[in-house]
């Protein structure tokens, strides 16, 4: 998270896999929705007929919405102190499958369930990886990223970008405070910094 003591704003970036897995599905399935549409088009390989751009971007938004409702409870739970209740786990464990999130059959969300367990078990190696590989970034990165996007605190609330693996760079906006951004090839302080920008300037926009 990069914060100020002084300051309650903040935004935070993450390597998150159910919403990996979102993106996942797409490059699988080939099925191209904006901005995610410089991977291999084909023609509903995962064999669901209601996965459409419509449909999946409803789910998107609805996991990129449950991540944010699994860190609420996590910070509340904390605040008091005590131990979770029955309702909170099964909360939980229901916003972090996101093949139960699924908006259209029954049929589909099964066929995504299966590749959810695949992916999880693949994709946690590359979230250790990256998060490894982001806690060995400089401060001096630290504090150029935060003095850039310091601009919007009056602007927009906290907000939270996510990385996702995909073969080009993107930068999908999920209003009012987060951003889905696909993997950059250079991952210097700069190309960070313009990808984090150009998602803060959108969602100021969708306001």
């Amino acid at each position: 998270m990069f914060s100020d003591p002084a300051d309650r704003w903040h935004f935070s970036e993450d390597r998150n896999l159910a919403i990996d897995f979102c993106v996942h599905v797409l490059i699988l399935d080939g099925l191209h929705v904006a901005p995610f549409d410089a991977h291999p088009r084909r023609s509903q390989a995962l064999d669901c007929p209601d996965l459409t751009e419509t449909a999946w971007r409803k789910w998107l938004f609805d996991v990129v919405a449950g991540q944010g409702r699994i860190r609420d409870l996590t910070i509340k739970l904390a605040g008091k102190g005590s131990a979770p209740s029955t309702a909170d786990r099964n909360e939980v464990l229901r916003l972090a499958d996101p093949a139960g999130l699924w908006p259209g059959t029954g049929a589909t969300a099964r066929r995504l369930a299966d590749e959810w367990e695949h992916h999880r078990l693949l994709g946690e190696s590359w979230r250790r990886d990256e998060m490894e590989s982001q806690r060995h970034r400089g401060a001096a990165d630290h504090r150029s990223l935060w003095k850039t996007m310091s601009r919007f605190r009056d602007h927009l609330p906290p907000l939270s970008f996510f990385w996702v693996q995909y073969p080009a760079p993107a930068v999908c906006i999920v209003p009012p405070d987060s951003a889905v951004v696909g993997s950059l090839a250079d991952e210097t302080i700069t190309a960070r910094t313009s990808a984090f920008v150009q998602a803060a300037e959108s969602l100021q926009a969708s306001i």
